[in-house]
């Protein structure tokens, strides 16, 4: 289990990097280099809504069977 305090996500935006040039893409807001319009992603929503809550939705913890400190998948030890 780990004390999680905070949170800070590697990149807002899609960018350039050294190792691989324009791809992959992992920004939380995508960008359209053509156009340069930029396009909110989902993941963006979801850790907006995170944030906003100060909590992990019940919702993203169902979808992605992730467990809570009082609901362990891992059978503890002594």
């Amino acid at each position: 289990m780990a004390d999680v305090k905070g949170f800070f996500y590697w990149s807002s935006l899609d960018n350039w990097e050294w190792a691989e040039g324009f791809e992959p893409r992992f920004g939380l807001i995508g960008i359209d280099y053509k156009t340069k319009e930029r396009l909110v992603r989902d993941s963006a929503r979801m850790y907006g809504k995170i944030a906003k809550e100060n909590a992990i939705p019940k919702q993203l913890l169902d979808k992605f069977e992730l467990v809570t400190p009082h609901k362990s998948k891992i059978q503890q030890t002594e």
